[in-house]
């Protein structure tokens, strides 16, 4: 019998504390809800979900970043509404001012109406921002049409009408379906080549990584870009002519809201995706990362049962060498 070394002691202690750090774990496990809470749990693991949780994260943000773009094209669609109704009030009014059975005064009052509403086109766009941005771009084209083709008045295909007024034909506009909105973007840029031309275009960051955005095109919209700054309806032929420009500001203007339409549904599709996304990603990174708090528990369970033999068996180690004192009293 050996007194100076206690195996059985020694065998029993060593147990007991890996049983206690086992338990130790397990219970940071259970209590935490993840089976890796530092590095030394699991270092690849570790590393895998860190990155996964970084995209899901990411895609969660640009599922926020694409309902607020909605939100702003909501807001653009909105005013580009407004600007229909004052274009379709211009229309009525000079088509009232085509007939002649209108005095001169009576065309005098018809143009002032439509001058002063006409300007509240340029107040709208001024007005219309998202988070004090503005929505429209404030470029005047048309500053730049010397350096564009087709896209002044006087490049486009007249036709002649008979002014009874003046005793001659006049021009008119009949291919006014030709016009078309403009965008403030690079390429606009490269083509005008003007120094005070510049690049409006907005991005939507609707991903998690650079380089995800989707391009939002900023019109250049207002009384100038529509040529509601020359509408005339003291005769009859002129009259005409405003009909013609007011239906080609009305196409441009439903032009832009056909782009922000088709841009709101592609974002909408965007989120739908994005949340797909997101969603299989934290699945794949719950598989990593997450504890099985069945299986955890029926190994905490284990374990504390261990626990407790081996605190019994350390007991009953110190107790075996106590023979030894018969031995020596005997």
């Amino acid at each position: 019998m050996i007194v100076a070394h206690n195996l059985p002691a020694m065998n029993g202690l060593n147990q007991l504390t890996k049983n206690t750090k086992s338990k130790r774990t397990s219970m940071e496990k259970l209590s935490s809800g993840y089976q890796i809470n530092r590095a030394a749990d699991d270092a690849a693991g570790l590393s895998i979900s860190e990155k996964m949780r970084n995209q899901i994260r990411g895609l969660n943000q640009s599922v926020k970043n694409a309902e607020d773009g909605i939100s702003l094209i909501k807001t653009a669609d909105g005013a580009m509404g407004s600007i229909h109704s004052i274009l379709q009030r211009v229309r009525e009014l000079a088509v009232k001012a085509a007939n002649d059975t209108n005095a001169s005064d009576d065309r005098q009052a018809i143009q002032e109406e439509i001058d002063n509403i006409v300007l509240e086109i340029d107040t709208i766009v001024d007005k219309t921002k998202f988070n004090g941005r503005d929505i429209f771009s404030h470029q005047n084209w048309r500053e730049h049409e010397g350096t564009l083709s087709n896209s002044s008045r006087t490049d486009i295909p007249l036709a002649s009408v008979y002014d009874p007024s003046t005793g001659s034909n006049y021009n008119i506009d009949v291919s006014e379906y030709t016009w078309h909105a403009a965008k403030m973007d690079e390429e606009f840029v490269k083509k005008v080549g003007a120094a005070n031309a510049k690049d409006d275009t907005l991005f939507l960051q609707v991903g998690a990584n650079a380089g995800e955005d989707m391009k939002l095109y900023r019109y250049a919209i207002s009384s100038t870009s529509l040529f509601m700054d020359q509408m005339d309806v003291s005769s009859h032929a002129k009259s005409i002519d405003a009909i013609a420009r007011v239906d080609a500001a009305v196409k441009m203007v439903s032009e832009v809201r056909s782009y922000y339409g088709a841009i709101e549904n592609r974002l909408e599709y965007t989120i739908n995706n994005l949340q797909n996304y997101s969603e299989n990603l934290t699945n794949a990174e719950s598989t990593i990362r997450d504890t099985d708090m069945a299986t955890m528990m029926t190994k905490f369970s284990k374990e504390s049962i261990l626990e407790q033999a081996a605190q019994a068996m350390l007991s009953q180690s110190s107790q075996s060498t106590q023979g030894v004192l018969a031995l020596i009293q005997g």
